[in-house]
């Protein structure tokens, strides 16, 4: 008996050792992940201090199998310094790629610790919005419109509101009185404000972040002009508000902690990373500490994307692209006289590029390589109002973008309604979301040498538009719509494959095998592989698994179908005469709303480039 208990004592000795020893490797794998997402600071102190305080931190989640959490506060709002900061005072492409990057970081924790991860991003413009002259109707603007921005999937949002839940109870909501009761947490009495000041003055390390909010109001924000006024009058305010932003700044840290105690801290602002807060770099510059809020994001030559000071960016030669009547980034060109040319976003956050050339400088004056990248970049882009071509001028733009694929009917595909149509394309009838080139029969020499080759991109360039509401052509950004399905669906999609099947047509009829959710050629970035289904008689396309039921595989169409669907990632393109739309045909799939005999006339010329 005292030998079955000893053997029983010693097993379970060595499994509580070996969940001791797993625990370890994946803390010490977590805490790797998030120091490579911290910024460094020139005294950095992660290593020595800071790694053994997130540790005990994410000791805590574990133990109790919980997900990771993180706080975040910051995305207060923009700077009214338009001239040298900020270009808006609305959310743009600087406020996407930081929230993104924090969606990220949260990705990479989840690939190694099961349970998962968040970051709560706290909005914290109503703490210090007025100090930097704010209207509190910008500032809700700026926070409304952050969280329809993008889509992630660890992202939380809370504010001000969150951390007062008497103001909650008795439905405070205007700025001025919940920024009282945020004070009234730290109050120590009368003159508690005057106290703090003096307790700032007598210490040379607080003194120090006194004097650095200074020079970041005056310089950075620009609140004011002196040029009316008396300049040390102008400075002594400066210097008032630097105080005011730390004892706010000690409110929103202690409503933190009473509300949020086992978070992780995350910061924008320049600490040693000793703990109990840690410097998030919201870009992938892990150098220093940018914030989009006043920076504008710029895509450099190299297709890297930086956030630089405006006035730092309008020193290079850039064009800017706007969005819903707001700038949204810069874009370096090669020259000043692509200046010339309108670039609009069509869909937030990145779908879709429109150029316009209203001082028709023409077309060919945009190297191809320029328009490939953000065709890969932004999906597809929309040149607007070509002059009426040929088909050998759309062949001849073509050309640099790569190799042209040959049909036995030639380089340019004719896509128009016919009286007696062999199937749905030629028809006016909807055409099922795919991609370009995905049934080429398997006896087709590029299929024999690489059994998933494809057009790289493709274009479409319209000679008849149809009528106004109909024959649109659906375009689906597939990164938006993976990241709607969820990391953990991406993963079972991984394994899951669609065989698709139509009878013989212009572009094949050999039943072909895809993985649903494949890596890209030269990125190795997840491309959803989905080809939607049809029960037309002219054209059944029909799709099966040897892996799955019937009715498994009914309910995986019906939910891919509901997401490349979604209006996030979904757009239908109303075509106009002269319109030449470049398709990148890996992150993107597309098809044909459809049409009635109002629209017999329209014409596209396609040309596919791999």
């Amino acid at each position: 008996m005292d030998t079955n208990i000893a053997s029983t004592y010693a097993l379970q000795q060595a499994n509580h050792t070996l969940i001791n020893n797993k625990n370890a490797v994946i803390e010490a794998q977590l805490l790797d992940v998030l120091q490579s997402y911290l910024v460094s600071h020139e005294k950095d102190q992660f290593t020595l201090k800071g790694r053994e305080f997130a540790r005990q931190q994410i000791q805590y989640f574990m133990a109790q199998n919980k997900p990771l959490e993180f706080i975040l506060p910051g995305f207060p709002c923009k700077s009214p310094n338009v001239i040298d900061k900020s270009f808006s005072a609305m959310p743009d492409l600087g406020e996407v790629l930081a929230i993104e990057r924090l969606d990220t970081l949260c990705c990479a924790l989840n690939e190694i610790y099961p349970h998962g991860s968040s970051v709560t991003i706290l909005s914290d413009g109503t703490t210090f919005a007025d100090v930097v002259h704010v209207e509190d109707e910008v500032k809700d603007q700026y926070k409304t419109a952050l969280r329809q921005l993008c889509v992630t999937e660890n992202i939380q949002w809370a504010d001000l509101m969150d951390l007062l839940p008497e103001a909650q109870l008795a439905q405070i909501t205007d700025s001025d009185s919940l920024r009282k009761a945020l004070l009234k947490g730290i109050s120590t009495g009368p003159r508690s404000f005057e106290k703090f000041v003096k307790k700032v003055s007598d210490s040379p390390e607080q003194t120090e972040v006194h004097d650095k909010l200074c020079s970041y109001l005056y310089h950075d924000v620009c609140i004011e002009r002196f040029s009316d006024g008396d300049r040390d009058q102008y400075l002594e305010s400066i210097s008032d508000k630097a105080y005011q932003m730390m004892y706010r700044g000690r409110a929103l840290s202690a409503g933190i902690d009473k509300v949020y105690p086992h978070h992780i801290r995350l910061s924008v602002h320049a600490y040693d990373n000793s703990g109990p807060k840690f410097t998030v770099s919201l870009s992938s510059d892990t150098s220093k500490v940018v914030s989009p809020w006043h920076s504008v994001p710029v895509r450099l030559l190299t297709g890297e994307y930086v956030q630089l000071s405006h006035g730092i960016a309008k020193q290079k030669c850039v064009v800017n692209v706007t969005h819903a009547g707001h700038n949204w980034c810069y874009l370096e060109v090669a020259g000043p006289q692509l200046q010339g040319f309108v670039f609009e976003l069509i869909k937030a956050p990145a779908f879709g590029l429109k150029i316009s050339d209203p001082q028709q400088l023409g077309y060919g004056c945009l190297p191809s390589e320029f328009l490939q990248q953000l065709s890969e970049q932004f999906g597809f882009i929309l040149l607007k109002n070509m002059p009426d071509i040929q088909q050998q001028d759309l062949v001849d733009f073509c050309d640099p973008f790569g190799e042209i694929y040959h049909w036995q009917f030639g380089p340019v595909h004719v896509v128009k309604p016919e009286k007696i149509p062999h199937g749905f394309v030629h028809s006016i009838e909807k055409t099922p979301l795919h991609w370009d080139l995905s049934m080429l029969p398997a006896s087709e020499k590029k299929v024999e040498q690489d059994p998933k080759f494809a057009a790289s991109c493709f274009m479409l360039y319209c000679k008849t538009p149809p009528v106004k509401g109909e024959g649109q052509t659906t375009i689906v950004d597939s990164r938006v719509a993976l990241k709607l399905a969820g990391q953990s669906k991406v993963k079972q999609w991984c394994n899951i494959d669609l065989t698709y099947e139509t009878k013989l047509t212009y572009f094949g009829g050999t039943p072909r095998r895809y993985p649903l959710v494949d890596l890209h050629p030269t990125t190795d970035e997840p491309i959803l592989r989905y080809q939607e289904g049809s029960e037309s008689q002219l054209q059944r396309f029909s799709l099966s698994s040897t892996e799955m039921s019937s009715a498994e595989l009914t309910a995986l169409i019906q939910e891919v179908n509901d997401i490349a669907y979604h209006d996030k990632c979904f757009i239908a393109h109303e075509w106009e005469a002269g319109d030449l739309v470049i398709i990148d045909n890996y992150y993107t799939l597309h098809g044909r709303l459809a049409m009635t005999e109002k629209s017999m006339s329209r014409e596209l010329w396609r040309v596919q480039v791999y």
